[in-house]
This record gives structure tokens, sequence and C-alpha cells, in this order.
């Protein structure tokens, strides 16, 4: 999952000046559900659907998904 996050554990809409919106924050972005179906399917063996990656496009703010990453 790949966002426009400082590293950190919280992410939020803002980075510096730069105002992302409400779907970069922990609750739009869904990062939370992403990582409880991430260790529902590699920790505890259950069937959880994945996407190979996701990632934020600025601009349009938007989240996308792809089978593979350049």
């Amino acid at each position: 999952m790949i966002g426009p996050w400082q590293h950190s554990t919280v992410f939020q809409e803002k980075l510096g000046e730069k105002d992302f919106g409400p779907t970069a924050s922990n609750e739009g972005s869904g990062i939370n559900a992403q990582q409880i179906r991430f260790f529902d399917k590699h920790v505890r063996g259950k069937t959880a659907e994945l996407p190979r990656v996701r990632y934020f496009v600025m601009g349009p703010n938007v989240w996308r998904t792809a089978e593979a990453w350049p």
C-alpha cells in the first residue's frame, strides 16, 4: 500500500501544506481494514481478498489497485 504520507503510524490528510483530502486519512484510506485482511490471510490462514498493489494517485486523490508495480 502506497499512500501520500510521511513514515508514521498515523496517516493524515495533510502533509506539510498539501491537503490530499479525506481519502488520505486512516479512515478514508481503509488501511486498518487492509491490515486486518493481511493478517487474516498471512497469519491466521483465512481466505482474504487482497490487491497485490494499492496506491494513491495524487491530483485526483483517489486509490487504485494493480496486479504489479514497476
